[in-house]
């Protein structure tokens, strides 16, 4: 497990140059959202890819917004927002929006692959952990959260902030990271 923290804090560390450009306290707070202005966050998020600097691997893919909502219970929908391959690897990550009845996001879930490298150490999707990023700087998280998390995720690890609660689930038998991110008052 050590072998497995360690690899991912020295990827993760490579990571990080996104900036905050747009964030959760751009956002009108004062109204009391009962959900995540959409329209807010997909500026923001797609902001925050701009500002990546990172020349070994091409930007994450900018989230567009569309009506392919899937319904999974009588008043909940999924779409999903951004799904993509890393450049030169099958690794990949998934950024999925769930929506209550009148569509409103009220949760966001990033799922990121880590196969396993020739020595064993999961090595997490490049594009993935860089949307990981530009997520949390969107929500208005510290740029070391998700380095936090790895290192003390057991295998979950939660922080929340005046908006937010996100929750970092490491799941090596599925060789994947999930970032969940919901609105206090929906906890």
């Amino acid at each position: 497990m050590k072998k497995y923290l360690l690899a991912l804090i020295i990827i993760l560390s490579g990571c990080s140059n996104v900036t905050n450009t747009e964030s959760a306290d751009a956002y009108d707070n004062k109204n009391n959202f009962n959900a995540i202005p959409f329209e807010q966050f997909i500026q923001g998020y797609n902001t925050n890819i701009d500002q990546i600097h990172d020349y070994k691997e091409k930007h994450p893919s900018h989230i567009v917004a569309d009506d392919h909502f899937k319904k999974v219970n009588k008043n909940r929908y999924i779409n999903t927002l951004v799904k993509e391959s890393d450049y030169d690897s099958d690794k990949s990550y998934l950024i999925e929006g769930i929506f209550d009845e009148n569509k409103n996001l009220i949760e966001i879930k990033a799922k990121v692959d880590m196969p396993t490298d020739k020595h064993s150490i999961f090595v997490p999707s490049r594009k993935g952990v860089q949307a990981a990023r530009a997520l949390l700087k969107t929500l208005d998280f510290d740029e070391d959260t998700l380095d936090h998390a790895f290192e003390n995720a057991n295998p979950d690890y939660s922080e929340t902030n005046n908006l937010y609660k996100v929750t970092c689930s490491l799941m090596p038998e599925e060789k994947k990271f999930t970032l969940t991110f919901q609105l206090k008052d929906e906890i």
